[in-house]
């Protein structure tokens, strides 16, 4: 602790607020973390679905998707 009071008073001053920062950032990283998943999964599903050899054939949705 001495080491870090030496190196970083001004944080170790305000530890609570160096908490809830951690905290902010790493609900931020989960959110943006689940809405990406959920865009990757749909437009996953989507590619999928309409390639060529797919369910529902779409020629100017499969000339994005990589074979």
């Amino acid at each position: 602790m001495e080491l870090l009071n030496k190196i970083i008073p001004h944080v170790m001053a305000n530890t609570s607020r160096l908490f809830d920062s951690i905290l902010q950032t790493l609900r931020m990283t989960l959110w943006s973390g689940a809405v990406m998943f959920v865009c990757g999964l749909a437009l996953g599903v989507i590619l999928t679905v309409t390639k060529d050899c797919g369910i529902l054939r779409q020629r100017v949705v499969s000339r994005f998707s990589t074979r």
